[in-house]
Parts: C-alpha cells; structure tokens; sequence
C-alpha cells in the first residue's frame, strides 16, 4: 500500500509536469503583472530535501511547480518560466518518495530502502485542506519561509 501511494504521488507529479511543460495553451497571451518566488520548507524544524510544492492561485487556473532542493529551496515556475501571475495563492506539498526507481533486483534485495513513508501531513497534500497561502506581488518577492507541523497518518 505505501509503495502504492508512493507510485500514484512520483506518477501525478510527473503528469502535472508534463501538463506545465506542455504550456496548456494560451500563456503567450498572458499580459498579467507576473512575480517571482521561490523559498526554504522544512516539517518540524528539518529541511525537506525532496519533493515538490505547488501554488494554485484563486481561480485554480494559475498553478505553478517547484521542485525541492536537497538543502530545502525551491523556486516557483509557470509556464517554464520564473515569473508567475500577481495574486493570492493556495501552498500545496508532495514529497517523501524514492528519488529513483530501483531494479526489480534492487527491490528485492533492499526493500526497506525503498519503503519510504511519505512525510508530508495529509492537510498540506490539498488546495481544499491546506491552510497555507502565498501573496505574489509584481516584480521579485521575498523568499517564501515554509514551516509544515505535524506527521503524517
């Protein structure tokens, strides 16, 4: 069941990149105020060092990625762009996989290596339970210092 949950989260996290890579149509024509933001996460004091945070603006239209650096940073992007739409966004968090995928050998023969529960507690998984917000202003923001309490169930 873990390695399950594990799979869906690394296979939606790629999905969701494809779908920000691929443009989703019409971001050529975006005439909107645009800031850049980026910023530190850490869960209960301790810097994450992988996975992603996402920022859906009000409407839910706006979405940008940003992967988890191994030292905690991330930095928004839009569009494969820096600069994302001004406006008050929803912080969501995904993270605690494997950062590769083992050989059907390799499984076998470390299975606790790659039985990584994910860390991330469940409120801060979703834009209806999050209750984590971002403002972007226009222009370079200050960096964004994410706290996340709690464990995991």
């Amino acid at each position: 069941m873990k390695s399950h949950t594990r799979t869906s989260i690394f296979v939606a996290s790629v999905a969701l990149a494809a779908v920000f890579s691929a443009g989703c149509g019409g971001s050529e024509k975006d005439t909107r105020e645009t800031g850049e933001i980026g910023g530190t996460i850490s869960l209960n004091g301790v810097p994450l060092k992988e996975g992603s945070v996402c920022l859906t603006g009000e409407r839910g239209t706006d979405v940008a990625l940003g992967t988890i650096e191994p030292d905690g940073s991330f930095k928004m992007k839009y569009h494969q762009r820096n600069a994302l739409p001004v406006g008050i966004y929803k912080i969501t968090v995904s993270g605690g996989g494997p950062t590769e995928q083992p050989s059907p050998q390799e499984l076998m023969a470390n299975p606790q290596k790659y039985n990584v529960k994910n860390p991330i507690p469940e409120k801060y998984r979703t834009v209806k339970t999050t209750d984590l917000t971002a403002k972007v202003e226009p222009g370079q923001n200050p960096p964004l210092d994410i706290e996340l309490k709690g464990t995991s169930k």
